[in-house]
C-alpha cells in the first residue's frame, strides 16, 4: 500500500481499516500515531471484525498487549500510551518479542514510543483530527526505523 491521505468520518476510518486488514500475513506490523480519541484503537478494531474476530475487543491500555487470533495467523494489539518509551519496558510486556517473530501480525498504539527496531516491513497509519467530525488518514508502507517504502 502506498501513502494515503484521505479525511473520513469514523465508517469511513472503518473501511479504510478493513481494506488495510485484507492485505495483511504473517510477520507484518501496523504502527498507528495520532491524538488521544483520534480513532487508532477503531482502526484496530475494525481490522480485527474485518479478520473474522468475535466478541469484546478492548482497548489493550491497561494489559498493555492483547492477542486474537485470526485465520493464518495470531495478531496482537499493543497500546504503549502508558508507557515512556524505555527499552526495559518493552521487553517486560515481551512486545519486543512479538515484533522479532514472523509469525504474527503486530498493530502498535502510540508508535513513536517504540525505540527502534530495523528491518520490519509495515504499514504506517496516522490519524489526525480534521474537524466536522472527520479524521485525515495517512497510510503509507515503511519499517520500524521510520524509514519510508523500503
Amino acid at each position: 500500500m502506498t501513502a494515503t491521505g484521505s479525511c473520513v468520518d469514523l465508517a469511513g476510518l472503518e473501511e479504510l481499516a478493513s481494506l488495510t486488514a485484507a492485505g495483511l500475513r504473517a510477520g507484518d506490523r501496523i504502527l498507528l500515531r495520532g491524538e488521544l480519541g483520534a480513532g487508532k484503537t477503531t482502526f484496530v478494531r475494525a481490522m480485527l471484525r474485518s479478520l473474522g474476530v468475535e466478541g469484546p475487543i478492548p482497548s489493550p491500555s491497561f494489559t498493555l498487549v492483547a492477542s486474537y487470533r485470526c485465520p493464518g495467523f495470531w495478531f496482537h494489539h499493543a497500546d504503549l500510551y502508558r508507557l515512556e518509551g524505555r527499552p526495559e519496558e518493552l521487553e517486560q510486556t515481551g512486545l519486543c518479542d512479538l515484533l522479532e517473530s514472523g509469525d504474527c501480525v503486530v498493530a502498535v498504539e502510540w508508535a513513536e514510543r517504540l525505540p527502534e527496531c530495523p528491518g520490519r516491513v509495515v504499514r504506517d497509519v496516522e490519524i489526525l483530527f480534521a474537524g466536522d467530525g472527520l479524521r485525515e488518514v495517512r497510510i503509507g508502507a515503511g519499517n520500524l526505523a521510520g524509514d519510508r517504502d523500503r
